[in-house]
């Protein structure tokens, strides 16, 4: 059965734990037809989220003294006051807390009613619909729920975090990340990753190949949270070198940068294999995409005959061949390299294949079966003087005894 849209979305987004088990107290009982409970549980929910988001942020709000915020904290942290405190302090219009309409106050103070109204057993009839409206108002308005000011001081933070003179670089940055979702507004998601990446570049010219910079970036895509991914990957895909640097940073996170099936299929084709664009870490990135299965039968097809034309110098490590057996990667190699004969081929450079790529190669002679093409192709090869590679299968031979007598076995029967 399709989840229904309330699950949906707070699935999708940075929810804590605790507010989440209240909203799933509230799914149970709206499923079993306790609609009163539903709703109770329901708004308690939107307190616990409000509670959290106050507590999680240090720095004042717009309007308030350092020791004036840490008095509201103080008094959040209490069970027996938090929830009378936190009415008080969405309530109050002369020193609003929140930056929310007027009409969004009013709308809190109605569903607070109706909550009241299913804690005493009140008269008014509570039924699904109840329930339902106030889910629509949670979707629609929640996010709203931001702090005065809080997106210009998130920035100054973050732009001090990333200035070494006055933050060290061991410093985390998960209080940072942990405070977008309440100090940005949801139009503003995209404009804030914009300055957010700006402030960055300020500080170092050479950002995008900082592991701080891309450690940054994935803690904000591990929160799981549809709307942020959304627009962080939007904000990447404007500057190319910060979109491939951060995949062959962290490939697992493929899937939520290139987000759709047509950015996956650029990246692939356009960005990921071409000189320029090459980064530090293509088979990680290939075996993210074999993997998480991102290619259908059409793509497949041509994403192997890319990769074929385009293979790292450097090999893929032991694991890596383990998800490149799900292609047939080595039978792949074999028919590309030694069944069409490219070892001694010359590049304009007057440099043979097999020179410029002994270590590619070195590494699946070790993992794959010989057969007729590669023993022939390692014959010939083996007959070129003044070839550092025919020194190297030799060396090769002579460290891989097995691999000799396999080679020694089929060329024999060549002969």
């Amino acid at each position: 059965m399709r989840p229904m849209r309330i699950e949906e979305w707070v699935t999708e987004h940075s929810f804590d734990t605790e507010s989440k088990l209240l909203m799933g107290e509230s799914i149970l009982c709206y499923k079993a037809g306790a609609y009163r409970a539903a709703l109770l549980y329901s708004f308690l929910f939107f307190s616990s989220v409000l509670r959290y988001r106050i507590l999680g942020t240090k720095v004042p709000p717009n309007g308030y003294a350092e020791q004036e915020w840490e008095d509201v904290r103080r008094k959040l942290v209490n069970d027996d006051i938090w929830d009378t405190h936190l009415k008080g302090y969405i309530e109050n219009k002369k020193k609003p807390m929140f930056d929310i309409p007027s009409d969004v106050r009013d709308q809190v103070s109605f569903w607070r009613a109706r909550r009241n109204d299913s804690a005493h057993a009140k008269s008014n009839s509570i039924d699904y619909a109840y329930v339902e409206s106030f889910w629509l108002f949670l979707i629609s308005n929640l996010p709203k729920f931001v702090f005065p000011g809080s997106k210009e001081v998130l920035l100054q933070e973050i732009k001090d975090h990333f200035d070494f003179t006055k933050t060290s670089r061991l410093k985390g940055h998960s209080h940072l990340v942990s405070q977008i979702r309440s100090s940005v507004q949801k139009h503003q998601f995209e404009d804030f990753f914009k300055d957010m990446v700006k402030v960055i570049a300020e500080l170092d010219e050479d950002y995008y190949l900082d592991d701080r910079f891309h450690s940054f970036i994935n803690d904000i895509f591990d929160l799981r949270d549809c709307e942020l991914s959304d627009a962080l990957s939007n904000v990447l895909w404007l500057d190319e070198v910060d979109m491939v640097m951060f995949i062959h940073s962290h490939p697992d996170k493929i899937n939520a940068v290139a987000n759709s099936s047509q950015r996956l299929r650029e990246f692939w084709v356009s960005y990921m294999f071409e000189k320029r664009h090459r980064g530090p870490n293509t088979w990680g990135v290939v075996c993210s995409i074999i993997g998480k299965q991102l290619l259908d039968e059409l793509n497949y097809s041509e994403f192997i005959v890319k990769l074929m034309k385009n293979l790292p110098k450097t090999p893929p490590t032991d694991i890596q061949y383990l998800v490149l057996k799900q292609i047939n990667f080595l039978e792949h190699y074999r028919e590309y390299v030694f069944m069409k004969k490219r070892l001694s081929k010359k590049n304009k450079n007057n440099k043979m294949y097999a020179d410029r790529n002994s270590e590619m190669i070195l590494s699946a002679l070790s993992e794959m079966e010989f057969d007729k093409y590669v023993v022939e192709e390692l014959r010939d090869i083996l007959q070129i003087t003044g070839s550092k590679f025919v020194d190297k299968v030799t060396k090769f031979f002579e460290d891989n005894s097995e691999k000799k007598i396999e080679y020694e076995t089929i060329l024999s029967e060549l002969d």
